[in-house]
């Protein structure tokens, strides 16, 4: 039986949603995955921010959705689910980010027609790059 599993889990990986091409496809429009470090560029780029980079996004989740005993597990599965959830429905009240962050950019458009396999890919990403 063994033998036959590792085949399966390859063709299942070779198969599942890559969260960064979800990225580049949906959200890379508004959303930089981060600020470039050399200053000239970095300030060209910041002028032509549509939205908070996805590094932002993702260390000011992190830092607001914590968990009482600190279980990092817990934590990503709520900050997936919180991303996942607000991919489709957008909303001001639920909004994490600074106000003056939406004050500038307003809050997000909903995206729609992704699947539940790619939102939870582009969330996982979203937590393992940042």
């Amino acid at each position: 039986m063994k033998p036959i599993i590792l085949p399966l889990l390859l063709c299942a990986s070779l198969f599942a949603a890559d969260g960064y091409k979800i990225y580049e496809q949906h959200c890379a429009s508004c959303h930089m995955v981060m600020l470039p470090l050399n200053e000239p560029e970095r300030g060209i780029q910041k002028a032509k921010m549509k939205a908070p980079t996805m590094r932002m996004v993702s260390m000011r989740l992190k830092m607001m959705i914590h968990i009482h005993n600190e279980d990092e597990d817990i934590q990503r599965k709520v900050v997936k689910a919180f991303i996942k959830e607000y991919i489709d429905d957008p909303d001001e009240d639920y909004v994490l980010c600074l106000p003056e962050m939406v004050e500038k950019f307003g809050v997000m458009t909903p995206v729609k027609g992704l699947t539940n396999a790619e939102k939870e890919a582009v969330a996982e990403w979203l937590w393992e790059q940042f």
